[in-house]
């Protein structure tokens, strides 16, 4: 049974050492993916992946528990809550109950009789509702969506399966309709599963019968090519669609993961994965914030600042023209704009130079009569932000190039590459990064890159081929040599004594 999805937010050390150490989730078969320092850490991962249970602290700094529990609900994701408070909280808790939260309980509490409790009752539920999702018994099946797609139980660990997840756009929308219609004619060679139907997304896992990687290369692209068609027809539609590697059924979960990964561009290589993305460039007439939200993420983990601030001017230029209400203006300004904001400090890529209180942004934004003022503020903050980051590079170039690394470790990351993206020799380069950071530009990359390999064989199924795409070797041997020089063992040998 695939494990209930957990995200714990709280920024108490001994409050996470707790939930880590003593609490035994397997029992409520919960496993904790995510633990977030804050609320803003909280809503970025949730932005990307999919939980079944948030438990949260209500008193959290910067955003509050009741705040961030709005912004979670405005994902229109299906989650639960469960409230972590103190004992003078209750006023707090109270509020929180209107909004929709499942329970509450004192973090005295935590892993004494009245957790078990609430987690059973927690369990059960969720299960019920994943039970339903997975077998059709949702608002899909009573409208006959999915009749003639095969029951998620029948997937073969022995089989071959690829997953496509089709972001940003609603099942149940009339594109979303068209989508499964024309799926449903190519439903030939192979059988075809939806699952994972949420607001904003969905997700078909297409079984390969054929053993030769030519012909499931062409079933992949033929049905991916038919969703395309269909969602173009819709000029107004903008959507992605992540296309993951070709698996077996024992490795649902780990292609599911490959296939949001492609759609952030951090398992993308050309190779095996790709990634469609579709926007009309004219008669466009809404704003879709996780589109301008993702662009700007890509921009920001390539380092290119000037052309995150092109995004953010071009969105003012869309403003502009489509003239939205002044209220929902201001509000989809401040969300893209705390959302870059945030993202820039919570990487370390610039120092804490413009306001960052939230409530105060607000206020700022919402004070603005005139676009054209609101124009200015954002556009001045834009030249303060380029300002700060310039420093930093000029100043500690070594930590500029640490985030460039995390990022784009499937990219070419030899010292002459990056020296030529930063226009900088590359032997001052490697000098300035080992006198800042006491070791070379060299060994840091593949540090990085090897402890990322270890992270991989520990927490996922990904094959270690793949795994060498990922980080950008050459060629598995060369990593598994790599590999085994670093901790003594090679990768399959360290994946199966860990799976222990």
């Amino acid at each position: 049974m695939i494990p209930i999805k957990v995200l714990f937010i709280d920024d108490e050390v001994i409050i996470k050492r707790i939930i880590m150490e003593k609490v035994n989730w397997d029992k409520y078969n919960m496993e904790i993916t995510k633990i977030a320092n804050n609320a803003c850490e909280a809503l970025e991962y949730l932005d990307k992946f999919h939980v079944d249970l948030i438990i949260t602290d209500i008193k959290m700094p910067l955003i509050d528990g009741n705040e961030f529990i709005k912004k979670a609900l405005s994902l229109k994701k299906n989650f639960k809550f469960l409230v972590l408070s103190a004992y003078t909280d209750f006023d707090i808790v109270r509020k929180s109950f209107k909004l929709g939260v499942y329970d509450y309980m004192q973090k005295s509490d935590i892993n004494t009789p009245v957790m078990d409790n609430i987690l059973v009752k927690l369990r059960n539920e969720i299960t019920n509702e994943n039970t339903k999702n997975a077998d059709g018994m949702d608002e899909a099946l009573s409208e006959g969506f999915t009749d003639g797609f095969a029951d998620t139980s029948q997937i073969s660990v022995s089989k071959r399966y690829t997953v496509l997840l089709i972001k940003y756009l609603d099942f149940h929308s009339k594109t979303g309709k068209q989508v499964i219609k024309l799926v449903k004619e190519a439903n030939e060679v192979q059988k075809l599963f939806f699952t994972d139907i949420f607001k904003d997304r969905f997700t078909v896992i297409i079984e390969h019968i054929s053993k030769s990687y030519k012909n499931i290369n062409h079933e992949r692209e033929r049905i991916t090519e038919i969703i395309k068609k269909s969602i173009n027809r819709e000029k107004l539609i903008s959507y992605y669609i992540g296309v993951s590697t070709t698996g077996f059924g024992s490795e649902i979960d780990t292609l599911k993961f490959e296939a949001e990964e492609v759609i952030e561009s951090q398992y993308y290589h050309i190779q095996s994965k790709k990634v469609f993305y579709y926007e009309p460039k004219a008669n466009k007439q809404e704003l879709l914030e996780d589109d301008w939200k993702l662009r700007l993420k890509r921009e920001v983990e390539m380092l290119n600042i000037d052309k995150a601030s092109d995004i953010l001017k071009e969105l003012m230029t869309r403003i502009h023209v489509i003239k939205p209400d002044k209220t929902r203006c201001q509000d989809f300004i401040y969300n893209i704009y705390v959302f870059y904001v945030n993202y820039l400090y919570n990487n370390n890529i610039i120092a804490k130079v413009i306001e960052l209180d939230y409530n105060r942004i607000h206020n700022i934004i919402k004070q603005f009569d005139k676009f054209d003022k609101l124009e200015e503020w954002i556009t001045n903050n834009l030249e303060i932000i380029h300002e700060g980051y310039m420093l930093k590079y000029r100043s500690n170039l070594a930590e500029i190039l640490k985030v460039y690394i995390k990022f784009n470790l499937n990219e070419d990351l030899s010292v002459n590459k990056i020296a030529e993206k930063y226009n900088v020799n590359s032997s001052y380069i490697s000098y300035l990064f080992k006198k800042q950071e006491g070791t070379s530009l060299k060994k840091y990359i593949n540090e990085v890159k090897i402890n990322k390999a270890k992270h991989y064989l520990v927490n996922t199924n990904i094959k270690v081929k793949e795994i060498c795409n990922l980080l950008g070797y050459n060629n598995p041997e060369h990593f598994s040599r790599v590999f085994k020089e670093r901790f003594g063992e090679s990768p399959n040998f360290y994946r199966g004594k860990s799976t222990i």
